[in-house]
């Protein structure tokens, strides 16, 4: 059996195995379990039990067949006998190095020296055993074989069986080792501890208003715990071992330990994802937090610049600020779109943007409040300054109405006015103008930077009443000037009255050369008066008081004028009565006696005559002069009419001939003043119908036809007059009896509603043509029904009020020479434009 020395005698020899199967028998007493493996080597070679697989080896080992692998399987026992359930992945691969040894153990076994007298000897005890009525129940049946030829291949068979199994139990092994150590690695439950304590800081300090920035910085470090660079190394190889797991599921198909592998490959799939998962949440939680950082970074800077406004600031400030606050807005939602997430920390952190957003809008608005104050504050102190300079003015103006209407003004009280006005100095309204223009720019470049924030409306309102206020100073400035104006020329004029009064004693002497020289000073001071008067174009109160303070004193002075013209007179008149006494009794002629002078003063009405450039006050016709007024050396002529002038002889009568050719002159001349009436009566009619067919019917239709009405008729009837007109006609008469024949009696339906509905226009007109009822019972205003003696506002804007006024009219109608210029400069007053452009008259 190759066990047995041949050279020892058959005793020795039996001696010796038996010895020997003792041995073996003692050692198979102690592991019975050989026995199944001993039947099935005999039996079934390929068949492996449910049996642990490693428990099995260990059996077929302990047989003895080959030395080897019974010394591989008794120095490795403890490999046979632990459990395969490790607490480390190093443990585990020990587990399988020991497996792949062991597969390369049986794998070596070599069939021809496989010792299969020792398998034969032990089976045959264990078949003796068998059949022992005291061991039959314990060993089993054994069956019987008559041919063990084929033992070394069933051997072979059997040690090929279990390497089949055991590469089965490596790859399970392997497949949870794979898992065991990445479980080890990747450290998921530890990672996922440090996530979720992560947030929940994370969370926590969103909820804080009294984060800093500092607070953050040191989280954000803290999160390198989770950074990519630690997951990225773990993933990767993760990635390795489940595509090594995939091979080893690919060599396990169809086997017994498929479903298990292919469990562990699910599981470690499910690390993966996890890990993953865990990764990307932390990435997220980095992002956010980096992001929300630069959030809290802006919230800093824009609680630091509102800080800096707690102190008083600048509107130009205000505005930077405003725009800084709009920029970082922008900022800020640029940061928020970039969180798109859905989870609830993604909810939360966008939560927590929008109340620095709230916050940051507060304070962008309280900057936009500040600024629409300070808008408010330059427009009020302004306005103050204004109203306080109008005061002043109005007060001002009311002294000097005062100086101007009272009778009893002095010299004294011009000084204390013009000492008043100290207050409206050109210097101190300059100043006020400077500031003024200084708040303008400030105000400019605050709603040019804020024009676009929500209070941008309602700063441009107050941008309008800053420039209105302006504007109001500015006139305030120029009625000032005016005042100054004013009370300079005022003074002039108490100058120049005092003057007169102070020569008034010269009066009381008869002296002819002194008497002379009166009225030579006289003269000068009505030039100068008129020289003033003429300067003075504006209709304001104070302007037209000026101008009646001055007719008041012009006529003072004429009076006296005329007194002292009366005087010389009559040194005159006693001085030829001397020397007609004188004369030889048959001298011829004797001069003309001087008649007395007869001089008409008109009486001023109501402080309201408005100023008439380029006037003169005429005397009205029909009372002649035969003599001069003054000496011969200073007398200054009254001028004769064109038709008492020209050609005329030394004894004043005229040839036939020219005085038909002044006759023809005079007709011409009539003719020409009747059509400028005309005119005059078309131009209105003109203006009348334009207004009933653009006006609405509040301004009376019905009125405004009743007026055409009446300038047709009037004007038709004046056209016939034309025809019958004659050197001897009189103007005025024929106007006048034209316009009673159109009223008889009664102007009602004309000059009805007062200055609003254009009476004040029908009755200027209807004085410009001389109509004496016009003159004399309409354009007064009325008061609780009763008259007053105050004119029509519309007539006081015109001009056409007063004695002087009338004078002018009539004389133009009348021919006097040189009263073409005046009724010209009246008559623009009242028609402006159609003055200008439709006159018919032209000397």
């Amino acid at each position: 059996m190759g066990i047995i020395n041949s050279r020892k005698s058959n005793y020795e020899q039996k001696i010796e195995l038996m010895c020997y199967n003792m041995t073996i028998f003692v050692f198979n007493l102690s592991n019975e379990m050989s026995l199944e493996q001993l039947r099935a080597i005999y039996t079934a070679p390929k068949i492996i039990s449910d049996q642990a697989p490693l428990e099995q080896v260990k059996e077929l080992a302990e047989i003895g067949f080959d030395e080897d692998l019974r010394k591989f399987v008794e120095s490795n026992k403890s490999y046979f006998t632990m459990s395969t359930e490790f607490s480390s992945a190093k443990d585990g691969w020990k587990f399988l190095e020991f497996l792949d040894n062991l597969i390369q153990v049986l794998a070596s076994v070599k069939k021809e020296k496989i010792k299969t007298e020792v398998i034969r000897h032990q089976y045959g005890y264990y078949q003796f055993l068998s059949n022992q009525p005291a061991s039959r129940q314990r060993f089993g049946q054994m069956p019987k074989v008559n041919d063990d030829s084929n033992l070394p291949d069933n051997v072979i068979m059997r040690l090929h069986a279990f390497i089949e199994k055991l590469k089965d139990l490596q790859s399970e092994h392997q497949a949870k080792n794979l898992v065991r150590e990445t479980k080890e690695e990747a450290e998921i439950d530890k990672n996922r501890n440090i996530l979720l304590s992560q947030q929940s800081t994370y969370l926590n300090l969103l909820s804080s208003s009294l984060t800093s920035l500092k607070s953050w910085d040191g989280f954000e470090r803290s999160l390198n715990l989770l950074s990519v660079e630690t997951f990225l190394p773990k993933l990767q190889r993760l990635a390795k071992r489940i595509f090594i797991l995939s091979e080893i599921m690919k060599d396990c198909e169809s086997s017994t330990v498929e479903e298990k592998v292919s469990e562990e490959l699910s599981e470690l799939n499910e690390l993966k994802i996890n890990l993953e998962s865990i990764m990307e949440q932390a990435t997220d939680l980095k992002n956010l937090t980096a992001l929300f950082k630069k959030i809290k970074a802006v919230e800093d800077t824009v609680i630091k610049k509102a800080d800096e406004l707690s102190m008083p600031k600048d509107a130009h400030h205000l505005a930077e600020f405003i725009q800084f606050v709009e920029g970082k807005k922008i900022e800020i939602q640029q940061i928020k779109e970039k969180i798109n997430g859905i989870s609830g920390i993604h909810q939360r952190t966008r939560q927590a943007i929008e109340k620095i957003e709230e916050s940051i809008q507060q304070k962008m608005e309280e900057a936009e409040l500040e600024a629409l104050r300070q808008a408010k504050s330059l427009v009020k102190q302004t306005k103050e300054l204004v109203e306080a300079s109008q005061e002043n003015l109005s007060s001002i103006q009311s002294v000097c109405l005062e100086l101007l209407s009272s009778s009893e003004t002095t010299q004294k009280s011009c000084d204390e006015l013009n000492g008043s006005l100290v207050l409206l100095s050109d210097e101190n309204l300059s100043s006020q103008l400077r500031l003024f223009d200084k708040r303008k720019i400030i105000m400019d470049a605050l709603m040019e930077d804020c024009k676009e924030i929500s209070v941008g409306e309602l700063m441009s309102e107050e941008q309008s009443e800053l420039i209105r206020q302006i504007e109001n100073f500015k006139s305030i400035m120029e009625q000032a000037a005016d005042l100054k104006k004013i009370s300079a020329l005022f003074k002039q004029i108490k100058i120049i009255e005092e003057a007169v009064t102070c020569k008034t004693d010269e009066l009381l002497h008869e002296d002819a050369k002194k008497l002379e020289q009166f009225i030579q000073f006289i003269e000068d001071k009505e030039r100068e008066l008129h020289s003033i008067k003429k300067g003075i174009e504006s209709t304001s109160d104070t302007h037209q008081q000026l101008f009646q303070a001055i007719e008041k004193i012009e006529i003072a002075i004429q009076q006296k004028k005329l007194k002292a013209v009366s005087l010389l007179q009559q040194i005159g008149n006693a001085s030829r009565e001397s020397l007609q006494k004188e004369e030889l009794p048959d001298q011829v002629s004797t001069p003309k006696k001087i008649s007395p002078v007869v001089v008409e003063i008109e009486e001023m009405h109501q402080p309201t005559t408005p100023p008439i450039e380029k006037t003169k006050q005429a005397i009205p016709q029909g009372t002649k002069q035969d003599v001069s007024l003054l000496p011969q050396n200073d007398q200054k002529k009254e001028e004769l009419s064109d038709r008492d002038s020209l050609n005329s002889t030394s004894n004043g009568e005229q040839p036939p001939m020219q005085s038909d050719q002044l006759s023809e002159k005079a007709l011409e001349d009539k003719r020409k003043r009747l059509e400028e009436a005309i005119s005059l009566i078309s131009m209105y009619k003109g203006t009348l119908e334009y207004e009933k067919k653009h006006s609405v019917k509040f301004f009376h239709k019905s009125r405004n036809q009743a007026k055409i009405d009446y300038c047709l008729s009037l004007e038709k009837n004046l056209r016939k007059q034309m025809e019958s007109l004659n050197s001897t006609s009189n103007l005025l008469d024929i106007i006048n009896e034209a316009h009673n024949s159109l009223t008889q009696g009664s102007i009602d339906d004309l000059t009805k509603g007062g200055s609003y509905f254009g009476t004040s226009r029908m009755l200027s007109l209807q004085r410009l043509l001389g109509v004496n009822e016009a003159w004399a019972m309409k354009g007064h205003s009325k008061f609780l029904g009763f008259s007053t003696s105050f004119d029509f506002h519309g007539l006081k804007a015109s001009g056409m009020v007063g004695k002087h006024a009338q004078i002018i009219v009539n004389n133009f109608y009348n021919e006097t020479v040189e009263s073409y210029g005046d009724y010209q400069t009246l008559k623009k007053q009242v028609f402006p434009e159609e003055a200008v452009n439709k006159s018919k008259f032209n000397p």
